[in-house]
């Protein structure tokens, strides 16, 4: 519907006495004819203040006309024809006076005061007139209430008075274009495309019923273009949008450059230009568009308001094209004409939202394209600072946490810090919470959502999160149109995390619809699409998946090919350059494998190494490209034995182990090799060193918020690294308290975070009650059983409310702890036990603890008094190997000593 506006009122003028008045004033006593002289003077007051407020705007001109208008009325005999003129003076007033006030009871009186004065015969010479001016008021009534009844009360009397108009009547066209815009509001609020189709055949008739030189023309065609682009993108492209087209650019031509709607009919037009692109993909539009939209933004003046808007569009379709070609200088123009856009706004502009959310995207596709923190900052600050200057009932307040969200998850995904993944997904439920259900922007904050629990899903291994990642991407998919970036970013998207979910269940259907999806999102662009190297990348890996069961040679050359395109679909100074030459470096080493073509391992480490030294120092993917690297040099050197592939190979360890930033996953592994490789070279401090490192993340692995199906999964990827710590400390001479404090580490992960559930508090109640009450409810929580879980073939773990409340609880759980530490007394509070605790321990008889690992054997006694290694270098007949690989696997699990007593012959 139009906006709440003041119709063009005709200009009131001073009277006299016309013939009738004067025949009936003959009749009339003195004193009934000085007070109509006196009502008359009291009108033609009111008209010079009226105009006097039409010029300068001061509403106490027009309040003190308002009351001259109605005393004069009341003066005025009901059969003083000049009484009509009054009454329609004052409906012109107090229609202003509405619209000043946003009044609905002051329109509701000067919609009475019209229809009083059009209460004349039909053949009153002033009755057309009267008509239209109540005509005019309902409808200005209608937009300011937004009423469907108002509107419709507004439509009939405009019908009403085109049928008594004559058809060479000097205002019957312009009854006809105003009738069409009643309509065109009614379809705006019904969605029926039948009226839509009456507004264009009335505005049509109007605009072409018109000279060519008469002055309405040009608005006339400039609204018949809108009507019929409403047309055009409400039937999706089906209708035929060349006579939108033709009348645009009518619109254009119509007026000169130098004209103030000059640029506002070029809007248009380029508006049109876009919605065509939009369905035929027809780049051709696209650039006549922008050029269009440049022009309008360097004719229209800085003062009108429809120029803002022309910089906030001519920037979103630089954007688009960006995205189609990749071109940076595109990028960089989308930016700069955004933020103008942004900078010339007044900050309570309702139009601030949609300008900001242009630029935060555009920021970011620069962030993507560049890896620059910089501009990942700027555009979480321009939009948490908008969202919060924003008041709450602004109808588009909400689309603005959905960017918040993507953006603080990417930050997350740049830097690692938990936090800001917890607030993105905060944020997004906030926003699928909020905003109306079907609009475009709820399924851009589910979107919003699922991508950040698929990124703690691959923080923590929750199950619960993968599914809820899956379900939600199902959702979104359904909402957007087919072949739209939005639909191609979600069935990227869906196809990413179906593949995580086949990763760790094996279940061969995600696989395939991974496969399956992923392949329709790359048939959906085109080879200068902006995120083309992504999608290629996400085919590739779905095909990687199934080659490892498969083994097909086909899948294995499509791999390489993708890769390679991916690689090569992106500049060398792309952020995600160093990802695609990674991805395509793991393929050719996959088919060194298989083949043993020693120049597809040249080739895969030049492309590891050239990966690993783009990346920055605090990416959190550093370690693994690093590690990458170092693999395949342990490969190519047990081949060639060249030592400088050997010493690579231990400096990129040590680089992805040193990694604070990066998963602590990778860096376990990292780790665990070059442990492996300093303990067959016999290097025994350093792989203490190492061990020592790596034992230190473990604990890290097991994140409270998992159910301990979750937890065991992660344990089992790092197995014994603590045995073989404990054993090089015993090696090197240390105090048995340390090997068994490294074991703990390990071993006892699982077993802590259960002690701590069941923690004495007795003490910390007395002390500090307040905290005390605080971590009893968090533990409580924590203690519950998981709720029910599947068998693991299925999959499913908690169930995604209680996933995202067990994190937090967790969270605050942490929090707790480190304020109950700070206490006096409580410094070691569920730290693991001090040389006095174990100690104490064995106050009711000796404990000896076999520790196993791949160099040795050991005992250690733990007496009351003392703790010492009562039997080292136990030998496989003392220490049977079935009952090492035993104890291996209930450490893997987490359980060891918790299930029963192991006992051997020593």
């Amino acid at each position: 519907m139009a906006s709440c506006g003041r119709a063009d009122q005709p200009t009131a003028r001073a009277v006299g006495s016309t013939a009738d008045d004067r025949l009936i004033l003959n009749d009339t006593n003195s004193e009934g004819r000085e007070e109509l002289e006196s009502a008359k003077h009291m009108h033609n007051l009111a008209l010079e203040l009226y105009s006097r407020y039409r010029s300068e705007r001061a509403t106490t001109d027009l309040d003190e006309a308002v009351q001259m208008v109605a005393k004069a009325i009341q003066a005025t005999p009901y059969n003083i024809p000049i009484r009509e003129t009054f009454l329609r003076d004052l409906s012109h007033m107090r229609h202003d006076q509405a619209y000043e006030a946003q009044s609905m009871t002051i329109f509701d009186d000067a919609v009475e005061r019209a229809r009083q004065a059009t209460a004349v015969s039909n053949s009153h010479p002033n009755r057309l007139e009267h008509l239209n001016d109540l005509v005019q008021v309902l409808w200005d009534r209608s937009k300011c209430s937004r009423s469907e009844v108002h509107l419709m009360e507004s439509i009939e009397a405009a019908e009403g008075l085109a049928r008594q108009v004559p058809a060479n009547h000097p205002g019957r066209l312009h009854f006809c274009f105003r009738l069409g815009l009643m309509l065109s509001d009614r379809f705006h609020l019904t969605k029926s495309i039948r009226n839509l189709d009456q507004s264009i055949d009335l505005v049509r008739q109007a605009a072409r019923g018109l000279p060519k030189d008469h002055p309405d023309r040009p608005r006339y065609l400039h609204v018949l273009g809108n009507m019929l682009r409403d047309r055009y993108v409400f039937t999706k492209g089906e209708s035929d949008p060349s006579e939108a087209l033709q009348a645009a650019r009518e619109a254009v031509d119509a007026i000169p450059k130098e004209h103030p709607m000059s640029g506002r009919h070029l809007h248009s037009l380029a508006l049109l230009l876009d919605k065509r692109f939009s369905f035929t993909r027809e780049i051709s539009d696209l650039d006549e568009a922008i050029g269009i939209l440049r022009q309008a933004t360097e004719i229209s003046r800085d003062d009108d308001p429809g120029r803002l808007r022309q910089l906030n569009d001519l920037g979103a379709r630089i954007h688009t094209r960006y995205t189609l070609t990749g071109s940076f200088d595109d990028l960089e123009e989308s930016i700069s004409v955004a933020r103008r856009a942004v900078n010339d706004s007044p900050k309570d502009s309702p139009d601030l939202v949609d300008f900001v959310s242009n630029l935060a995207n555009h920021l970011g596709s620069r962030y993507d394209r560049t890896g620059l923190f910089s501009d990942l900052e700027d555009a979480i600050e321009v939009t948490r600072s908008t969202y919060e200057s924003t008041p709450e009932d602004h109808p588009s307040r909400g689309m603005l946490l959905p960017i918040l969200g993507n953006y603080l998850a990417d930050r997350y995904w740049h830097s690692g810090l938990l936090a800001d993944l917890e607030e993105a997904i905060k944020v997004a439920r906030r926003a699928v919470d909020t905003v109306p259900k079907g609009r475009r922007e709820w399924a851009v904050s589910l979107c919003a959502l699922g991508m950040s629990l698929s990124y703690r899903y691959q923080q923590t291994s929750s199950m619960a999160d993968l599914d809820e990642a899956i379900d939600i991407t199902e959702r979104v998919v359904k909402e957007f149109a087919e072949g739209s970036e939005a639909w191609i970013s979600s069935i990227h998207n869906l196809a990413r995390d179906l593949q995580l979910r086949y990763f760790r269940l094996r279940v061969a259907s995600d696989l395939e619809r991974s496969v399956e999806l992923a392949r329709m999102a790359v048939r959906a662009t085109n080879h200068g699409h902006s995120q083309r190297h992504a999608l290629l990348a996400r085919l590739s890996s779905a095909l990687g998946l199934r080659y490892d069961t498969s083994g097909s040679l086909t899948d294995l050359d499509e791999i390489i090919q993708l890769r390679r395109e991916a690689k090569e679909a992106i500049p060398r100074d792309h952020v995600d350059w160093r990802v695609r030459a990674h991805d395509l470096a793991v393929i050719l080493e996959k088919r060194y494998s298989r083949t043993q073509a020693m120049a597809d391992l040249d080739e895969a480490i030049d492309l590891a190494r050239q990966a690993a030294d783009a990346v920055e120092e605090n990416h959190r993917e550093r370690a693994k490209h690093f590690y990458t690297a170092a693999l395949f040099l342990r490969k190519r050197f047990a081949v060639t034995k060249v030592q400088e592939d050997q010493e690579q190979l231990l400096s990129f360890y040590r680089t992805a182990l040193a990694q604070t930033q990066s998963s602590v996953r990778t860096r376990i592994e990292a780790g665990e090799h070059l442990l492996m490789n300093r303990l067959m070279n016999s290097e025994w401090q350093e792989a203490f060193e190492v061990a020592e490192i790596t034992v230190n993340l473990i604990p890290q692995l097991a994140i409270r918020s998992l159910g301990n199906y979750d937890k065991q999964y992660l344990l089992s990827i790092v197995g014994g690294v603590s045995s073989e710590a404990a054993g090089l400390a015993l090696r090197l001479g240390k105090e048995p308290l340390l090997a068994l404090n490294l074991l703990e580490k390990g071993r006892g992960v699982i077993a802590l975070s259960l002690d701590e559930i069941h923690a004495d508090i007795t003490s910390l109640e007395e002390t500090c009650p307040d905290l005390a009450t605080r971590f009893i409810h968090l533990r409580n929580q924590l203690g519950n059983p998981d709720p029910q879980v599947s068998k693991p073939e299925s999959g499913r773990g908690e169930s995604s409310a209680g996933s995202s409340r067990r994190y937090e609880v967790g969270s605050e759980f942490d929090t707790v702890v480190v304020e109950i530490r700070k206490q006096p007394g409580f410094e070691d509070f569920l730290l693991p036990p001090t040389e006095r605790e174990i100690k104490l321990a064995a106050r009711y008889g000796p404990i000896v603890v076999i520790n196993i690992s791949l160099s040795r054997y050991d005992a250690i006694l733990i007496e009351q008094h003392q703790s010492h290694l009562v039997l080292s270098h136990l030998s496989s007949v003392d220490y049977p190997q079935s009952q090492a690989s035993s104890f291996n696997r209930h450490l893997a699990r987490g359980t060891p000593g918790r299930n029963g007593t192991h006992t051997w012959k020593l």
